[in-house]
């Protein structure tokens, strides 16, 4: 029987692990491209109105509207902000009833708590 060398021996465990993590890897790397393939978003569909050519002329008329335009100052924007008042939306719930809850009676009696006395030393006495 022949016996191998420690070099060839460790030649060999090298080599194999070499093998292995290249497999691991590859394994890995079929892996994450299957995930990405699946979970990649779909293409959008190109409307014809996307592709038409956009006029290359300015229209001034617009412009001239645009510059017409009424410019507000902060002192405006922050009064028309007071002014806006947000209304709640409407839900479809009902809106709850106020219901009568019992009232107190004033049939108890208080009474009167031990008035604290004065010792001659001047501490209260118990």
């Amino acid at each position: 029987m022949k016996v191998e060398s420690r070099e060839s021996l460790q030649r060999k465990y090298n080599l194999y692990r070499l093998a292995m993590f290249s497999f691991i890897t590859v394994i890995a790397w079929i892996g994450f491209e299957i995930y990405r393939s699946y979970n990649k978003p779909k293409p959008t569909k190109v409307i014809q109105q996307q592709i038409e050519a956009v006029n290359p002329n300015l229209d001034l008329d617009i412009i001239g509207e645009l510059q017409n335009r009424t410019h507000l100052s902060l002192s405006d924007l922050s009064q028309l902000e007071a002014n806006l008042v947000f209304a709640p939306k409407p839900s479809s719930a009902p809106t709850p009833r106020p219901t009568a809850s019992p009232t107190a009676s004033a049939s108890a009696t208080p009474t009167p708590s031990p008035s604290p006395t004065a010792s001659p030393s001047g501490t209260p006495a118990s």
